[in-house]
């Protein structure tokens, strides 16, 4: 699937690109789609930049202005990206309540840079200014005596003034003339569509998920805020998990956490993850994700490693992940958060204690069975055993890639449903 991104150089007063602004686009056409929302547009916008075409792609050395919404910033969005190359650009149309500064100020603290988009002089919350370390003018909205009077009336020395919509020499030099720090505008150059290649996009609350999960001390209550903020995940996680025979119904996520616990409840969000990132035409590299992840599981069941199932049911679970993303493990994995011990057996590497599960389910595959004997005996497992175990994750998957696309059709049904009621309530 191929995925786009546009970008407009921002330029310093000696001409130089000192960052490029990021824009959602859909589509090769260079226009933004009116249809989608601010906090939907960002978020596809931070997936297609920072993990289907990386950012090194898209600015280099150079730094990324991102248009955030409340939403965004109340939620944390913001702390998943670097503050050495993004600025936080906040949209003008936020009404800055005592949540939302609270959290503008907590970024402020962490030492990202914050940009206000579309300042103009009758903008109503000027008492929050001095959060703001760079504001951009729209040249053409404001006029040139209304950029001037900005100018005069809000420079303290310390804060930058970007004038954007510069699309002409003459307008170029009076905002230079002005004082104004940085330019941008059609003048310099119109926004280019950079595209790149994805199996789906990751949702930016599975990232979020694994930053958190991958902290020696999980916070539960963390945890449970960001699976409740993304409806589809909260969804499709509840139907899961109840439908594998559990005594008690599941009937939210803080109960799914408190029963099944955080690890086994992250089991079941990485399954989510792989099974919607891999296009529909690729339902057999599910199937064998799936597979592996539960051979390698019980594999270390068997084994002088009990204590390492979890980590070995990741193992098998991302061993594919540079087939489905078409990108090579190195990049991937400085993308996406991952134990080191994890990462080191899918790479193959022996000094990961994860090595000889993981070179089982190879050898298994390949019946290489010296290489298998060999592994075995590392781990204390009788060879013979090994196909029974084998056996038994397919059986498990089978089950699993059954009901994961039976709830994913349920959850689409759903989700159109809810579309058309509320089109319809919109109507009346």
């Amino acid at each position: 699937m191929d995925v786009f991104v546009a970008r407009q150089p921002i330029f310093d007063r000696n001409k130089e690109i000192m960052a490029y602004e990021l824009l959602y686009r859909n589509s090769l056409k260079n226009f933004f789609d009116p249809t989608v929302s601010s906090t939907k547009a960002t978020s596809i916008l931070i997936t297609n930049s920072h993990i289907n075409i990386g950012m090194d792609n898209l600015v280099e050395d150079k730094f990324a202005f991102i248009n955030f919404d409340a939403t965004l910033i109340n939620n944390d969005i913001p702390t998943l990206l670097s503050k050495s190359r993004v600025i936080i650009e906040v949209l003008e149309t936020v009404e800055p309540d005592r949540v939302f500064l609270s959290n503008l100020i907590d970024l402020k603290k962490k030492g990202y840079t914050l940009a206000l988009d579309d300042f103009t002089l009758d903008y109503p919350y000027q008492n929050t200014l001095p959060l703001y370390d760079i504001i951009k003018v729209d040249f053409m909205l404001a006029g040139v005596e209304g950029a001037k009077k900005i100018i005069e009336k809000f420079s303290n020395g310390k804060r930058k003034f970007l004038a954007e919509k510069i699309e002409t020499i003459e307008e170029f030099n009076i905002a230079y003339e002005l004082g104004y720090d940085y330019f941008q505008g059609f003048f310099f150059s119109k926004p280019e569509i950079i595209t790149g290649k994805s199996a789906s996009s990751i949702n930016v609350h599975f990232i979020r998920l694994k930053e958190e999960m991958n902290k020696e001390e999980v916070d539960f209550n963390k945890v449970t805020k960001i699976i409740e903020s993304d409806v589809g995940i909260s969804y499709k996680l509840l139907r899961l998990v109840n439908s594998f025979s559990l005594v008690n119904e599941v009937n939210s996520i803080r109960h799914a956490l408190a029963i099944l616990g955080i690890r086994e409840i992250e089991k079941w969000i990485n399954f989510i993850m792989v099974s919607d990132f891999i296009s529909e035409n690729e339902d057999e590299v599910v199937r064998m994700s799936v597979i592996r992840s539960r051979f390698a599981e019980l594999i270390a069941e068997n084994s002088n490693q009990p204590t390492r199932k979890y980590q070995a049911s990741l193992v098998g679970l991302f061993s594919m992940i540079d087939v489905v993303l078409g990108k090579s493990l190195n990049r991937i994995f400085r993308e996406i958060p991952m134990n080191t011990d994890v990462k080191d057996a899918i790479m193959l590497k022996p000094t990961s204690p994860l090595y000889y599960i993981y070179d089982v389910i190879l050898s298994y595959e390949k019946a290489d069975w010296d290489n298998l004997d060999k592994s075995c005996e590392k781990l204390g497992i009788n060879p013979a055993s090994v196909p029974n175990l084998y056996f038994e994750s397919v059986s498990w998957a089978n089950k699993y890639v059954f009901t994961y696309d039976e709830i994913s059709d349920q959850a689409n049904k759903e989700s159109m449903q809810n579309y058309v009621k509320e089109e319809n309530e919109e109507d009346e």
